[in-house]
């Protein structure tokens, strides 16, 4: 079977699963947002006259996922595309290795799907557990002959709220400052990595939230030189876009109850939630929140640089 379909939420698992078909052997690359898919069966259809296998790989074949209804006549043009999929599908060339990526939810009701299941090979992203990220951890840093100890790791983890993306992009920084295999310090590790954690972070994430862009855009330029990493801002956000909603949502329960359900544990966390949900109506945070994860696509489909998305973020905000 030489058709697959890959969903991935993760760029680095994603590269993973793709070097394990493609075995270093050279590939071509197509993007649905850019090529059509009339030349990428045109090509994967090509026989070459030295019966040499070839690789491509497709992104965002969001023609596998959920899509919303559409004017009859862009209907009929995307059904007409599924059509030839599906013989493509079912009739593949022997000599072309076909591989599909999308970022998102499969849509199994779909019979490109359903004949994929058949014909080819679906491969879904794994969601990786607490302990596969540290053994990933592990196994990433010893194959350049670094050895990182439990709380280096779960320093990384913590900071990186378990985004398994950006906790590599964590560990590539420590890579870099080491220059070569050894063992690494936890007080390197806190002095290298992106301080999360710290006060210009939460600075920030309070500037945003509180509508006070003059104050949000000075602390994102001090961040950047810092370097920290913005998709781990976008999540931050997000994260306490749903505590603030959680707690507008909760209003009537009582104090106790609610910093349970959100798992905070000091009363100035449950206060600073409360004054920040009188400022929006709860339809305004769901939008917010609808927005981060248009946001989060864009980034990981190639559409939209992610310095650039918190900006965007932070006007959205205040339009």
């Amino acid at each position: 079977m030489n058709t697959y379909l890959i969903s991935f939420t993760s760029y680095f698992l994603l590269q993973e699963k793709l070097q394990k078909i493609l075995q270093n052997n050279p590939y071509s690359v197509y993007d649905l947002n850019m090529d059509s898919l009339e030349d990428v069966l045109e090509e994967a259809l090509y026989f070459s006259l030295f019966d040499e296998k070839k690789y491509i790989i497709v992104r965002n074949a969001m023609i596998f996922g959920s899509t919303r209804k559409k004017k009859d006549e862009k209907e009929e043009k995307n059904a007409k595309k599924a059509d030839r999929l599906l013989q493509y599908i079912n009739e593949p060339n022997p000599n072309t290795v076909l591989i599909f990526t999308m970022n998102g939810k499969i849509d199994n009701k779909k019979k490109i799907v359903s004949a994929l299941k058949t014909k080819g090979i679906i491969i879904e992203e794994e969601i990786l557990k607490p302990q596969d990220i540290k053994n990933r951890m592990v196994s990433f840093m010893k194959k350049d002959g670094y050895k990182i100890d439990l709380n280096s790791i779960n320093y990384i983890m913590n900071n990186c709220l378990n985004n398994y993306d950006l906790i590599i992009n964590e560990l590539e920084k420590i890579k870099l400052y080491y220059k070569k295999g050894c063992g690494v310090s936890f007080e390197d590790v806190k002095e290298i990595t992106s301080h999360l954690i710290e006060e210009n972070n939460f600075k920030f994430l309070d500037a945003v939230l509180n509508k006070n862009v003059k104050e949000a855009l000075t602390i994102y330029e001090d961040l950047k030189i810092q370097k920290v990493e913005p998709l781990m801002l976008l999540i931050m956000l997000s994260k306490e876009l749903r505590q603030v909603l959680l707690v507008k949502q909760l209003g009537q329960k009582n104090k106790k109850e609610i910093m349970e359900f959100l798992d905070i544990k000091y009363d100035f966390q449950l206060e600073k939630y409360k004054n920040i949900s009188l400022s929006y109506k709860e339809k305004e945070i769901i939008d917010y929140l609808l927005y981060l994860c248009e946001l989060d696509y864009k980034i990981k489909s190639g559409k939209l640089d992610k310095k650039l998305a918190i900006l965007l973020f932070i006007l959205y905000m205040n339009k």
